[in-house]
């Protein structure tokens, strides 16, 4: 199996799994949603829209700051998170993680509502996958 017989990124998306947080969502608790669902980004949605993301990188830098309990996604995301539609190639989504180092991407329906990630993490499955099969 080659690369270009995975295709889309709608094949990677997982509904059911998206955890999402919102931009009044404290740091506490995107450090606790992350440790239950042993993730690495949180999407930060309004209306259904990405806004930013936030990394386990950025918790972690927060984390020894004075006032983190009053700390919330909006103050430690990143803005405006690179993200492609379900229909992009995943070889497009692949090279321009590689290239400007992203570590996920958002995936977005037609009308800009997220409906998944693609990240670092599925990029190697799917690069073992296709060398193992």
């Amino acid at each position: 199996m080659s690369l270009s017989q995975e295709c889309r990124t709608d094949m990677y998306i997982k509904k059911d799994e998206l955890v999402l947080a919102n931009p009044e969502t404290s740091v506490i608790e995107l450090y606790q949603m992350m440790q239950k669902h042993r993730i690495h980004h949180v999407p930060v949605v309004e209306n259904g829209k990405a806004v930013g993301i936030v990394s386990d990188r950025d918790v972690k830098f927060v984390s020894y700051s004075d006032g983190v309990t009053q700390m919330t996604a909006a103050d430690i995301m990143t803005p405006e998170p690179y993200s492609v539609s379900e229909t992009t190639q995943l070889e497009e989504v692949i090279l321009t993680m590689a290239n400007k180092e992203f570590n996920s991407v958002l995936i977005n329906n037609e009308e800009g509502k997220i409906t998944g990630i693609f990240t670092s993490k599925d990029a190697l499955k799917l690069l073992a996958k296709t060398f193992l099969n």
